[in-house]
Formats: C-alpha cells, structure tokens, sequence
C-alpha cells in the first residue's frame, strides 16, 4: 500500500508541476524558440502523471472500502534477477480465479512458490498486492 501512495503522491506532484510550466509558457513565453517542444512534452507527462493518479487514487478508495478481494487457490510462482541492462528486479506473481497480480520480493519476503488456499487484497488498476492471507 505504500508504494501505491508514494506513485500517487508523486503523480500529484508531477501534474501540478508539468500544469504549471504549460502555463507559464502559454502566458510569457509564447515567442520561445523552444515553445513547441515544451509544451508538447511537458502535456505528455501531464497526461500520464493525471493516468497514474488516477488509477491508483481509485485503488486506494477501493482498497479502503474493502472491495478488491479475491479468495480461492493461489498458485504463487517467484521471479528472480528479472530485469537487462540496468540492474535486475525480483518479484512473485499469484493467481487467484483469473486474476493475476504482482508481489514485491522485499515486502512480501516470506512468500514461496507453491498453491495455498488464501485471500487476497489487491489494486484493480495497478495490479500489486496489498495483503495475502493464507487459510
């Protein structure tokens, strides 16, 4: 849940900055040799900073009221060293009755491969896994 807090707070952040600065430029730079190039980027990043926030503000509301729940056989499989140039990322990845959702390594440490009957909460829209309950 921290992680989806963190995106949408920095989300937030991101559209009012990238708001900000298109309006600065349509304000007092329209003759800027770059006006064009701007203004296109930063509405782009506006545009995905606004998808994310979104998103995951829905997450949280559903989250909160209990509404992304799942019960049944969890098949759980771990991905290590999953990643290419840059650096590597190890994560599990569980399915519930067609649903498939994306565990962090660190946080949810304990986890191992294998099915077991459990409850899941999760983001509908981001697809991470909030809580895991085995029965």
């Amino acid at each position: 849940m921290d992680e989806l807090l963190n995106v949408v707070i920095f989300s937030i952040i991101g559209t009012i900055v990238s708001l900000s600065i298109i309006v600065l430029f349509f304000k007092k730079k329209k003759n800027h040799k770059d006006f064009k190039a701007v203004v296109f980027t930063f509405s782009l990043f506006l545009l995905i900073c606004l998808y994310l926030s979104v998103t995951g503000l829905i997450d949280i509301i559903n989250i909160k009221n209990g509404n992304v729940q799942s019960s049944g056989m969890c098949k759980i499989v771990e991905f290590n060293n999953v990643g290419g140039r840059f650096g590597s990322e190890s994560f599990f990845q569980i399915i519930v009755n067609d649903i498939t959702v994306e565990a962090d390594h660190e946080e949810f440490s304990y986890l191992k491969e294998g099915n077991y009957e459990c409850t899941i909460q999760y983001g509908e829209n981001t697809h991470k896994l909030i809580d895991i309950e085995f029965k």
